[in-house]
């Protein structure tokens, strides 16, 4: 997961409420720039997900993957096959 500036001790300290972990700071290659801006910095596994929720207060939570968002995922990269790590989802809680 790719979080906050390492100077920004407010959001450092929202992230790690909801159960994330300071690992490392790397530099990330310029081949992956376009892939950084593509939301894919961000993701979370779907149980990595439902913890952070559960973690937060939520209830009732149901994540549904769309198997249709491979289709376009795929056209993020020619390189890599981001389409079979990432998918969009339809994420639904009580709070």
């Amino acid at each position: 997961m790719i979080g906050p500036e390492v100077n920004n001790i407010s959001a450092i300290k929202m992230y790690e409420k909801v159960g994330f972990k300071y690992l490392k700071t790397v530099k990330i290659p310029d081949e992956f720039g376009q892939l950084y801006s593509a939301c894919v910095a961000g993701a979370s596994s779907i149980n990595d997900l439902e913890n952070f929720m559960l973690k937060a207060g939520f209830t009732n939570i149901k994540i549904t993957p769309k198997e249709e968002s491979k289709t376009f995922i795929k056209k993020w990269s020619s390189k890599y096959n981001i389409q079979d790590f990432i998918v969009s989802a339809n994420i639904e809680a009580i709070k």
